[in-house]
């Protein structure tokens, strides 16, 4: 147990997506970097860079009550760059659990509340996480728990919200939890890396 730390509502949530992001990259070898991903121009190795630059954003922004955007960390072994991420990865993890200021934080100017943080982090993980393991052609499904517990957040989101990773997708309503996330915010589960530009 860490002194001073305590759950939030929507901590074990970001924990989750959290998880499932680090189990998403865990067996990426160093030609995957390379491989196109869903997320539209951005190689595997580019998704992974941006995972890591967000978590240390939001880490700031919930430490200190301000998105701080540090300058893009340019291409890195894939060692390298797992690293960064893992350890990105788990100083968000903490600062989602530990009491922070009460007042909203500036995001681009704009007040929201820590919780809302929380819950964007917690999306940005998981969608991102999925981004991963499918360029890498080893789509990992979204755990149906943490799928439901991050689509029942996302009307909290407001704008941004449904969509913000691309248009929104038609999907059956006897898809899986994860699938109706995935598509809800812009994400074909169909996506074939090995069709991919």
């Amino acid at each position: 147990m860490i002194t001073g730390i305590e759950a939030r509502p929507v901590a074990p949530i970001l924990s989750g997506s959290v998880r499932y992001a680090l189990t998403a990259v865990a067996g990426l070898s160093a030609d995957d970097l390379g491989r196109s991903s869903p997320c539209a121009g951005w190689t595997v190795g580019d998704v992974l860079r941006h995972l890591h630059e967000s978590f240390d954003a939001l880490s700031a922004a919930l430490n200190f009550g301000r998105v701080v955007l540090d300058e893009p960390s340019g291409a890195s072994p894939r060692e390298g760059v797992i690293s960064a991420l893992t350890e990105s990865a788990d100083c968000l993890d903490r600062a989602a659990r530990r009491r922070g200021p009460a007042s909203p934080i500036a995001v681009g100017g704009l007040p929201l509340a820590r919780d809302k943080v929380i819950i964007v982090a917690s999306v940005e993980a998981a969608v991102h996480g999925w981004d991963v393991s499918a360029g890498a052609g080893r789509p990992l499904p979204i755990p149906d728990p943490l799928a439901i517990a991050l689509h029942g957040r996302l009307p909290e989101l407001g704008s941004p919200g449904p969509g913000i990773f691309g248009p929104a997708l038609t999907i059956s309503d006897a898809s899986t939890p994860s699938r109706r996330l995935l598509a809800d915010l812009g994400r074909d589960w169909r996506f074939d890396a090995g069709l991919a530009p």
